[in-house]
């Protein structure tokens, strides 16, 4: 026990050091990243520190890649090639990682919520020209008010995001009333796998089994039918309860409000925009205590759309007040009929088509058990017992499903 207990304090000590390097990992690759977003799109950050707190010091900047150079150089050296690779690559890919990895672990801890997110994703490549477009016309709009060129410009601007918000909403009620792609693929590739299960399970085995039922060769693939059949049996009762969990988890809900909550803010962001430009179109649209800031127009925005008053300005010319009462009735569309629909009465619609879903799994697996129990003349724990006999590794995989398979049987609420 005595020589055991400097192994055990040991190897604590080596995990707690560990642990402290992955958080020290995930500290640098968000400050790399943040800096980087900064100092591409909005401003100067390391001008702006070293002038604000270290001024003797402005004439380092001109020195800061070499400074870069020398530190992975350093960490090279303690951390050797293996590590500086990886570590490397990590951080060039960190917001992949964040995106299509960290967020979907940390939100979806029922795997079919994961697919769920990752088909939703997949749609959005699909279109991702046709969405890029769009929103990138959208923020040069943006941009092209914020810098004021010429009145002209700025109500083309305003006139593209007016379009952009209009595009969204659409696009919000058209995913609230329809069915997710997800369910749609789902049960799409249901209907195909009836269509040829019996040419992808059963085509070789059925033709060997009439040709040559004496052979090794059917032998053979007799076998090997037996296990796929097993397999698949198990693996659809074993989909059939995971999608069960699904249906009782939060995670149609939480996918709605997300993009309710993206929604409420593209409406602000558009609406700040547009304030802002027709006040500088129109500099007598709204009359305030205070100096008029782009970021007085975005506070107003929000405080409008979320139920408050005006903010920090009121609309003084008519064509304000009408964008202001679109601000308003925007709230109503957004907070009203989207949340109700999709919270309410067409959640409902997801849990029926989940439960369509559970349906047909569940059925194709009792299928493939009379088939098996059919062409073989056993049961399915007689099917596992034999093919454990022969393949103890394949067996493993299959009992894994079984025991993750239990308790499908399914009732509708």
């Amino acid at each position: 026990m005595e020589k055991g207990e400097p192994i055990v304090a040991k190897q604590e000590l080596n995990h707690r050091a560990k642990k402290v390097l992955l958080i020290f990992r995930e500290f640098l690759c968000i400050l790399f990243w943040v800096y980087t977003i900064l100092k591409l799109f909005v401003f100067d950050l390391d001008v702006w520190l070293v002038e604000k707190f270290i001024p003797v010091a402005h004439g380092l900047l001109y020195l800061k890649f070499l400074f870069i150079v020398g530190a992975g150089l350093i960490f090279w050296l303690i951390a050797g090639d293996k590590n500086f690779i990886m570590s490397t690559i990590y951080l060039a890919f960190y917001p992949f990682i964040i995106c299509f990895w960290r967020i979907p672990k940390l939100f979806f801890h029922n795997w079919p919520g994961a697919v769920l997110f990752l088909v939703a994703l997949g749609d959005f490549v699909k279109s991702f020209k046709i969405k890029l477009f769009i929103y990138f016309f959208a923020f040069l709009s943006a941009v092209l008010i914020i810098l004021n060129i010429n009145s002209f410009i700025s109500v083309i601007s305003i006139l593209i995001l007016m379009a952009f918000l209009a595009y969204r909403y659409i696009t919000e009620f058209k995913m609230a009333f329809s069915s997710a792609s997800f369910f749609k693929q789902a049960n799409k590739l249901y209907g195909d796998w009836i269509a040829n299960r019996d040419n992808i399970l059963l085509k070789d085995y059925l033709r060997l089994k009439i040709e040559a039922p004496h052979s090794p060769e059917y032998q053979t693939k007799s076998f090997s039918t037996l296990q796929v059949l097993l397999f698949t049996n198990y693996f659809m009762r074993f989909l059939g309860n995971k999608f069960k969990n699904f249906r009782k988890s939060k995670t149609i809900v939480f996918y709605f409000l997300s993009r309710l909550f993206v929604t409420l803010i593209i409406t602000i962001w558009v609406f700040g925009c547009v304030y802002y430009a027709l006040f500088n179109i129109i500099p007598e649209s709204f009359t305030a205590a205070l100096p008029f800031t782009l970021w007085q127009f975005y506070y107003s925005s929000f405080s409008i759309l979320l139920g408050g008053s005006v903010g920090q300005f009121a609309p003084a010319h008519p064509i304000a007040q009408l964008i202001v009462v679109l601000e308003v009735f925007s709230r109503f569309v957004i907070l009203t009929i989207p949340l109700s629909v999709w919270l309410g009465m067409y959640k409902d619609k997801h849990d029926s088509e989940i439960d369509l879903i559970i349906e047909n799994l569940l059925k194709e697996a009792s299928v493939l058990e009379d088939l098996i129990q059919r062409e073989y003349q056993i049961s399915l724990p007689e099917a596992l017992a034999m093919v454990e006999k022969k393949e103890p590794a394949f067996t493993k995989v299959v009992v894994f499903f079984a025991e993750k398979s239990k308790d499908t049987t399914y009732e509708q609420n």
